[in-house]
């Protein structure tokens, strides 16, 4: 589909879904003659904390955004799947702002809008605040359909793990700095206490260009994408789960699925309820305070793996406006505002002050004197999906310089040679759907140990044969070859 048939289709589709809109400045009118304000819908991951008094927050918002710029937001938690994204879609019938990964795939089903007037127009702050290199990867074939947010754009993972236990037994966590020398730390831990050792559910950083199928695992010039579960890499990785099972490290009660946004709660609550040490995380500045806030316990993380930087890493989520939505510049417009607005972030972040939260000689904040996360009514815990979460204050134990943190940690990380490089997965839907299904039949399986490895993986590799993940292979290598070509000649 060229680039004129694809906006085109968009535009048919904003007119089925949503209503002739009006890009004007005209002011909304009621019945009455009254002027209406504008309700921005926006579309995110529902938040694990408790967010009792989230209307209250809310409407300190809405105070805040119609004082600035004349527009409501109303935020409506979905699910963090892509079938809570389509269910939201779905039912919502005003959506307008829709937090998304994926861009191809939706553009390819004229999801989204292209953004390139609206941000001329109403996106002064996201340009300031984005990079352009990142602004470009949520580009589709020249046109703009997202802005990233304002976060890490690397991927490294590591361990947080408990530090009353580490102190406990004099364990220097400074100087775990490879999978070995945690594995020295499980056994300590594990020996003298009754605790379960670390939750895995995750795999290792590496390119892994749009999906599991077909990935790039290193930076060498020909750029070969090959089967990742063929390689000793995901073999060494398994096998070293599968050990952590055998000496009694990992935590099995239950299998953790290898989509970790799944799992991140009920690893937070093991950790809460004593039964767990560790669990593997996604390293990032700020990580500690981050996860210490999650499971309500002191933890420290350490970084495992180099950080790296991919195209899935780099637009893991942004926000496009949907291409249903009735309101697209106001929808800009707020947008825009969340780039910029620290009294917004703050509200959003951490609540009302002196309810939710208090100010600290050093420039921090904390929970009120006296109260928990149990004892307040918000405790949001989601600010890595909001725009431009830096703005807010920073939580007791991270840096009071998070985001300067943050800009070095992305620039500093290891670039992959397809970085920018978007596949485009419909010439093989079919496979790719049916390999998915395969991949999540087995992986969780893998990754709580649970599996003999030299029986299950040849099983899992001749479904995946059989399934068509040699025709992925192809097409995604195709497609990167010509994409390679033309990145060399511009």
């Amino acid at each position: 589909m060229n680039k004129k048939h694809k906006i085109a289709v968009t535009v048919l589709t904003i007119a089925v879904a949503g209503g002739v809109w009006n890009m004007s400045e005209k002011l909304l009118i009621d019945s009455q003659g009254k002027e209406e304000i504008v309700t921005i819908h926006m579309g995110i991951t529902r938040p694990s904390g408790n967010i009792e008094d989230f209307d209250q927050v809310m409407e300190q918002v809405n105070n805040r955004t119609r004082e600035q710029i004349g527009v409501e937001l109303q935020i409506d938690f979905i699910d963090s799947d892509e079938r809570g994204l389509l269910k939201y879609l779905t039912e919502q019938t005003e959506a307008d702002l829709i937090c998304v990964s994926d861009i191809q795939d939706k553009v390819n089903k004229n999801m989204l809008l292209p953004l390139d007037e609206l941000i001329r127009e109403e996106g002064e702050a996201i340009t300031q605040v984005i990079e352009p290199e990142y602004l470009e990867l949520g580009k589709v074939d020249g046109v703009q359909y997202a802005v990233a947010l304002n976060r890490d754009m690397a991927e490294a993972y590591g361990v947080s793990m408990r530090q009353d236990l580490l102190e406990k037994y004099e364990i220097d966590w400074t100087q775990i700095q490879t999978w070995d020398d945690f594995e020295d730390v499980l056994e300590i831990i594990t020996k003298k206490e009754p605790i379960y050792g670390v939750g895995a559910d995750t795999l290792r950083p590496f390119d892994r260009l749009g999906n599991y199928l077909g990935v790039l695992m290193s930076d060498e010039e020909e750029m070969k994408v090959v089967n990742y579960y063929e390689t000793e890499e995901f073999y060494d990785w398994i096998s070293r789960i599968r050990s952590w099972k055998e000496k009694g490290y990992l935590y099995e009660k239950e299998a953790l699925s290898y989509k970790s946004m799944n799992s991140r709660p009920m690893l937070y609550e093991l950790v809460k309820e004593g039964e767990l040490f560790s669990y593997i995380v996604k390293y990032k500045p700020g990580i500690d305070a981050q996860e210490s806030k999650s499971t309500g316990r002191k933890l420290v993380t350490v970084m495992l793996e180099e950080p790296v930087m991919t195209t899935e890493s780099s637009v893991a989520s942004q926000y496009g406006i949907y291409s249903g939505s009735r309101h697209p510049k106001e929808a800009m417009k707020m947008l825009n505002f969340l780039y910029e607005d620290e009294a917004v972030a703050n509200l959003l972040c951490w609540g009302i002050e002196g309810e939710h939260y208090q100010k600290n000689e050093d420039g921090t904040i904390s929970y009120p004197e006296g109260k928990g996360e149990n004892e307040i009514g918000y405790n949001f815990n989601l600010n890595w999906v909001l725009p431009n979460p830096y703005l807010a204050y920073a939580w007791e134990g991270d840096s009071l310089n998070l985001e300067e943190e943050l800009e070095e940690f992305n620039k500093t990380a290891k670039k992959s040679p397809a970085l920018g490089f978007v596949f485009d997965e419909t010439e093989v839907s079919i496979e790719c759907e049916v390999c998915e299904e395969i991949v999540e039949q087995y992986l969780s399986g893998f990754l709580c140990g649970a599996f003999e490895i030299d029986k299950m993986l040849p099983k899992m590799i001749q479904e995946l044969e059989e399934g068509g993940i040699e025709l992925i292979i192809q097409e995604k290598q195709r497609q990167l070859d010509e994409w390679k070509e033309n990145k060399n000649h511009s």
